[in-house]
């Protein structure tokens, strides 16, 4: 794939319920920290290991504390109205842009619901830059 080629976003789309709205309001509280992919990463894996206790509040600021972030600060964000307000917006735009279920992954406007490989992702990529 070419260096800076390839625009990246991530959209919070919690539909999992109250805890998943948690989850996704805890991760862009790890993103104001400069966390975001090791707390969303540390929360899956944590979530296979515990369940869904650990969306509570108590289980987010523990992984939280786990990656070493600042929990005075994380504990304040997570009760801004700010990341909340991020999180429904994200999931305004992925509904309008008729996304169902997570993952759901968008190259050139074109939907791929679920998880694929790598090798499926760089040869759509790679196809999308006029790469054989």
């Amino acid at each position: 794939m070419a260096e800076g080629k390839v625009r990246y976003a991530y959209l919070q789309f919690p539909i999992l319920g109250q805890g998943s709205v948690r989850a996704a309001v805890a991760a862009e509280c790890a993103a104001e920290q400069g966390k975001f992919e090791e707390y969303h990463r540390e929360l899956f894996t944590a979530y296979q290991r515990y369940g869904a206790n650990i969306m509570a509040p108590d289980g987010l600021v523990q992984v939280a504390g786990g990656l070493g972030l600042d929990k005075d600060r994380f504990n304040a964000c997570v009760n801004d109205s700010k990341a909340f307000d991020l999180v429904r917006a994200d999931y305004e735009v992925a509904s309008a842009a008729g996304v169902r279920s997570t993952p759901s992954t968008f190259i050139n406007g074109v939907m791929t619901e679920g998880l694929r490989d790598y090798s499926y992702y760089a040869s759509r990529i790679d196809a999308a830059l006029g790469k054989k």
